[in-house]
C-alpha cells in the first residue's frame, strides 16, 4: 500500500458483525415476534408475503439505487392492513412498534471481533479513519458504533439512509472522498463485498483490501481474514 491518509471502511460485517448473520427472513420475523401485535395478521406467513410485497414496492419505487428504509417498509404493511384501519393503533404507531422491535432483536445480534477492537486504536493514531457503508435505519449505525465503544475511532460516516443512495451508487463515495479531503489514490477502502467496497472504490482510484474472514473469495483482489494483517499491508 502507497502513500495512504485515510482509511475508509464498510460497517457491518467488517467493523461490527452479526451473530448469526441474517437472512432476507430473519429481518420480517425480528420485526413481527414479540411485537406484540402478532394478532393483526393471520399468521407469520402472511406478515412476510406483505413485508415483501412492501419491500418490492420500494424498490420498484426508489430505482436508481435510491434507499428506503425499514420504517417505510412497515408504514406500507400497517398502512394497508384492514384490521389496524378499523382498529384503535393508528397505523403510524403500529409501524413504529415493529420498527423499534425489529432494531432490538438486531442489535442484539452484533458484537465486534476482538482483532478489530485491538487494531483500531493503531490505525486511529497512524491515520484518519471514514465509514462508508449501507444501513436502512437513521443512526443504526451511529448507534452501534457508539454502543459497541468505536465511534471515537472515526472522523466521519457516511451512511446511505441518511445520504439518500447506497453503495455502489458513485455518488456516495464521491461525497466520502469530499469529506476526506484528499485525493482517491491516498485512500485505502476495507470492507467485504466485492463490489461495493472493492471494484467500485478502485474504478475511482482508491486502494482497497477485501476483508474475507471465511476465506469465500477467489481472485486477485489484495485481502485479509483478520484485522492483524493490516500490519502486513500498512
Amino acid at each position: 500500500m502507497r502513500d495512504i491518509k485515510y482509511i475508509f471502511f464498510d460497517c457491518m460485517e467488517t467493523l461490527i458483525d452479526l451473530d448469526p448473520l441474517p437472512t432476507r427472513e430473519d429481518y420480517a420475523l425480528w420485526a413481527y415476534r414479540g411485537s406484540g401485535l402478532e394478532h393483526l395478521w393471520p399468521d407469520y406467513t402472511d406478515f412476510l408475503a406483505e413485508y415483501n410485497r412492501a419491500r418490492e414496492l420500494l424498490n420498484h419505487k426508489h430505482r436508481n439505487l435510491r434507499e428506503d428504509s425499514f420504517s417505510d417498509r412497515f408504514a406500507i404493511m400497517c398502512g394497508q392492513n384492514p384490521r389496524i384501519k378499523t382498529g384503535k393503533m393508528r397505523p403510524r404507531m403500529a409501524a413504529s412498534r415493529l420498527c423499534e422491535n425489529f432494531l432490538l432483536h438486531y442489535y442484539r445480534r452484533c458484537f465486534v471481533h476482538d482483532d478489530v477492537r485491538t487494531v483500531l486504536p493503531g490505525l486511529a493514531a497512524r491515520y484518519s479513519l471514514g465509514i462508508v457503508s449501507n444501513f436502512k435505519t437513521r443512526g443504526g449505525i451511529e448507534y452501534l458504533l457508539q454502543t459497541q465503544g468505536l465511534a471515537a475511532y472515526f472522523s466521519f460516516v457516511l451512511v446511505s439512509i441518511s445520504f439518500g443512495r447506497r453503495k455502489p451508487h458513485l455518488s456516495i463515495y464521491n461525497k466520502a472522498i469530499q469529506k476526506s479531503r484528499v485525493f482517491a489514490e491516498e485512500i485505502l477502502f476495507i470492507g467485504d463485498d466485492i463490489h461495493n467496497d472493492i471494484v467500485v472504490p478502485q474504478s475511482l482510484g482508491m486502494q482497497t483490501l477485501l476483508l474475507d474472514r471465511d476465506d469465500r473469495f477467489e481472485g486477485t483482489h489484495k485481502k485479509i481474514s483478520t484485522f492483524k494483517e493490516l500490519e502486513y499491508f500498512l
